[in-house]
């Protein structure tokens, strides 16, 4: 969220030179982008380390091991403050000097994690959780100014690119502060909170170097309340849009449902590598890595497949490769095996997830995108705080296995509810499930034998749903999902692959 904020902020960007087309990460970091930068990724890497701390101490020190209900909580203080506050922080930067903002906030960071140090080291349950929360909802702000001070950094042409690095080298450094966190916050939570205040007070440190960010024009004082209530308003008008837009609900509910069940398979990981192997909070960072190793993966091989198949086809086939997984995982619950699982069922669903990025991206007015996207944040980290919900009243030390063939039969239904739907119409509205034009065949892809590849494709993608049913006595069904992937193929043969890759007619 804060990368897209950043493309519209306000305030002039350095003008493109001549030759800012031919420009290179290396020289977009010889300027002021390289202390942004260094500052974003030391707060982030102070980020990870303090979640894996709090759920060191929530889950192990406070608690007597690993539950759904005390996962849920761990989630819900770590991934919720970031889309709850994020609405919100552009309408108090709007107001206060970017620059500044990075400084003093970086600060209040280190001071409120000295505070959830004392707090761990006393035991003090709910003033660690009101810590975590003001301590990330911070961060979130501080995510916010970067992305809305990094146009002031770069020139106009080189945005795009120095976006994605920021994203890339921000998710890198929480990813190996919660790694490398995760190595000693079995002995000492207080040395993880104390270490990222070290962090937080070198990020303050950084940017305090910087120039001025912005922005030059004042806002009125007094009008930050009418603001909140318009963002109010404009967060419930997202929600009427994407209910009543068929084009925006169904992959907003598929990237939902799909969240959903990938996070009940990384809970239960985390249940298994407590219970089993008692690897405490070193088992939730194994399940973060899994995660997070094949969201990068799958980031680099999403564009090629949306543009072979369309977006709008791979919505459906993603759930398939996380069923198969799923089921699998049932079968042989060791760790590894399990690990594996989750990291087959997480690509999967970034692809689905660049897909929907698309698809809800194209489909929303432009005038109302920072809205929906607002709501679909909110969707895509509660849907795994749920998960972990769900689990409470199912999970017992040695249930793994049939829990994990419950996730895959739901990537199975998934599929089959998510494949069943038509493209819409070319007006873009209306109903959902009815089927587009037909498109005509292309001369020049068919070869010799046009069907025997789509029969072929068919027929193995019609076994794996097989492999959602825990017993073998139930693989006599092959054939009917066969038939039903056959239609699925032939709807991926006929997505065209436009430039946006959404398959769009």
């Amino acid at each position: 969220m804060e990368e897209r904020a950043g493309l519209a902020a306000d305030g002039p960007a350095p003008e493109a030179g001549a030759g800012s087309e031919r420009g290179s990460l290396r020289r977009d970091l010889a300027g002021p982008l390289r202390g942004l930068l260094v500052g974003q990724c030391l707060g982030q890497c102070g980020d990870g380390l303090a979640q894996i701390g709090f759920a060191q101490f929530v889950l192990f020190d406070v608690g007597r091991g690993a539950s759904p209900g005390r996962i849920a909580a761990v989630l819900a203080v770590t991934l919720l403050p970031f889309s709850v506050v994020g609405p919100f922080a552009g309408v108090l930067l709007d107001r206060l000097d970017r620059r500044r903002t990075l400084v003093l906030v970086s600060v209040l960071r280190g001071l409120l994690v000295a505070v959830g140090a004392v707090v761990v080291a006393e035991r003090w349950t709910a003033p660690a959780y009101l810590a975590v929360v003001l301590l990330l909802s911070s961060s979130r702000l501080v995510l916010t100014a970067k992305g809305a001070a990094l146009p002031r950094t770069v020139p106009r042409a080189r945005l795009v690119p120095a976006n994605a690095f920021s994203a890339l080298t921000g998710s890198a450094a929480a990813f190996l502060g919660a790694l490398g966190g995760s190595l000693f916050v079995g002995r000492s939570v207080v040395a993880a909170f104390l270490g990222a205040g070290v962090l937080y007070a070198g990020a303050a440190a950084v940017f305090a170097l910087l120039p001025g960010l912005g922005p030059e024009l004042t806002v009125p004082r007094g009008s930050a309340l009418p603001a909140v209530r318009r963002t109010v308003a404009d967060l419930v008008e997202g929600v009427r849009l994407a209910a009543r837009t068929a084009a925006i609900r169904r992959p907003l509910l598929a990237v939902g449902a799909h969240r959903l069940l990938l996070g009940a398979g990384f809970v239960v990981l985390v249940l298994v590598a407590d219970s089993q192997y008692r690897l405490r909070a070193s088992g939730y960072a194994v399940a973060l890595a899994a995660t997070g190793i094949a969201t990068f993966a799958a980031s680099a091989v999403a564009p090629p497949l949306a543009g072979r198949y369309g977006a709008r086809a791979l919505v459906p086939a993603a759930f398939l490769p996380a069923a198969a997984a799923a089921y699998v995982g049932g079968l042989f619950p060791s760790l590894w095996v399990l690990v594996l699982c989750l990291a087959v069922a997480a690509f999967a669903f970034q692809v689905l997830k660049v897909c929907a990025d698309a698809l809800v991206g194209g489909a929303t007015p432009d005038a109302a995108r920072g809205r929906v996207f607002a709501l679909y944040d909110l969707l895509y980290n509660l849907a795994f705080v749920l998960s972990a919900l769900v689990l409470v009243p199912w999970w017992q030390a040695g249930r793994e296995r049939t829990l994990l063939w419950w996730v895959a039969a739901g990537f199975t239904a998934g599929w089959v509810v998510f494949g069943s739907v038509g493209r819409p119409t070319r007006d873009g509205g209306g109903r959902w499930w009815r089927r587009g034009p037909r498109r005509r065949h292309r001369p020049h892809l068919r070869g010799p034998h046009p069907h025997l590849r789509g029969r072929a494709t068919a027929l193995v993608a019609g076994a794996l749903p097989a492999l959602a049913f825990p017993a073998p006595a139930w693989w006599w069904l092959a054939p009917a999902f066969t038939v039903l992937a056959a239609a699925c193929q032939a709807t991926l043969r006929r997505a065209p692959a436009d430039s946006d890759g959404t398959g769009n007619t």
